[in-house]
């Protein structure tokens, strides 16, 4: 059974976890902009590595089992796929390349598909408090 306080302390770890997620984009870009090519490229390309990740990974397996987290999870390593792919294209001089996937790649639709399963993992997270 899920309290108020719990389902609080869930869904602002979510909120934590897009704010810090959205940040990858403008580090991305700045990479590429700045032709920053030392990217930790093993680590952008796992989902286990950013705090997020590790916090998702740290659940109890009943909270990691309803449809909405199952979704997360899978998007968020869709994300982090997504990421890696343009850390390696700034990696290897690709700057172009790089920012156009940040634009209208592979990248956009998973972040943005990844945005609105966790809004909806914070809805599911909230009406089972109500109702419990």
């Amino acid at each position: 059974m899920m309290t108020l306080d719990t389902t609080r302390d869930l869904t602002q770890d979510l909120d934590q976890a897009l704010q810090a997620h959205g940040a990858w984009k403008q580090r991305l870009r700045a990479a590429a902009v700045h032709k920053e090519v030392d990217l930790p490229v093993n680590s952008i390309c796992r989902d286990d590595c950013c705090r997020f990740g590790r916090w998702l990974y740290s659940l109890p397996v009943e909270k990691r089992e309803s449809p909405e987290a199952r979704t997360v999870l899978r998007l968020h390593a869709q994300f982090h796929r997504a990421a890696g792919a343009v850390a390696n294209m700034i990696e290897d001089g690709m700057f172009d390349q790089a920012l156009s996937s940040l634009a209208t790649g592979g990248y956009p639709q998973v972040s943005a598909e990844l945005t609105r399963a966790v809004m909806d993992w914070k809805v599911a997270l909230m009406r089972e408090a109500r109702t419990a």
